[in-house]
C-alpha cells in the first residue's frame, strides 16, 4: 500500500463523522426548504454551502498532511 493511500485513509477515518454530519444536515435542510417553501429561494445558497465545506476540508487535509508527514518522519528517526 502506498504512502498517499495510507494518508488518505487516516484522514477520512479522522473526518468521517464531520463529513457524514454535513451531508445529513445539508439533505435535511434541502428537504425542509422544499416542504416549507417549495424549494430553496436560490440555488446559490446550497452551492455556496457545499463549496465552502469543500474548501474547509481541503484546508483540513493540507494541515493533516503536514502533521502526518512530521509524525512519519519522527517515527523514522526513532527507529534509527
Amino acid at each position: 500500500m502506498g504512502m498517499k493511500s495510507e494518508m488518505r485513509k487516516a484522514f477520512f477515518k479522522e473526518e468521517k463523522w464531520m463529513i457524514l454530519l454535513f451531508v445529513f444536515c445539508s439533505i435535511t435542510g434541502y428537504v425542509l426548504s422544499v416542504i416549507f417553501n417549495g424549494g430553496p429561494a436560490t440555488y446559490s445558497g446550497p452551492i455556496g454551502l457545499w463549496l465552502g465545506f469543500c474548501l474547509h476540508e481541503a484546508s483540513n487535509y493540507k494541515r493533516f498532511k503536514k502533521k502526518w508527514k512530521t509524525r512519519r518522519q519522527c517515527s523514522v528517526f526513532k527507529s534509527l
